[in-house]
């Protein structure tokens, strides 16, 4: 479902800027949809644990955020940074 793209884009992510099992991240990340913010956040551990996140963060300001990536997510635009 939804927590498993959440998880697929966070790693590909991680991928992208060649990230290692070895290094843990926080991840931030918004959307205005109703049902994937619930999927996030019901899922949270999950995801965390699925994309080695020491954190998972809700962050209204990543849509202004130019370091932030804008995924979509079952047609709904997720924007999620990695720090």
């Amino acid at each position: 479902g939804i927590a498993r793209e959440v998880v697929r884009s966070i790693n590909q992510i991680r991928k992208d800027k060649k990230l290692t099992i070895n290094d843990t991240v926080e991840v931030s990340y918004f959307t205005e949809e109703p049902l994937t913010l619930e999927a996030i956040v019901e899922n949270k551990e999950q995801i965390q644990k699925d994309t080695l996140s020491s954190d998972l963060i809700k962050n209204e300001a990543l849509r202004e955020d130019e370091k932030s990536e804008k995924v979509e997510i079952n047609g709904v635009g997720v924007w999620i940074k990695l720090t």
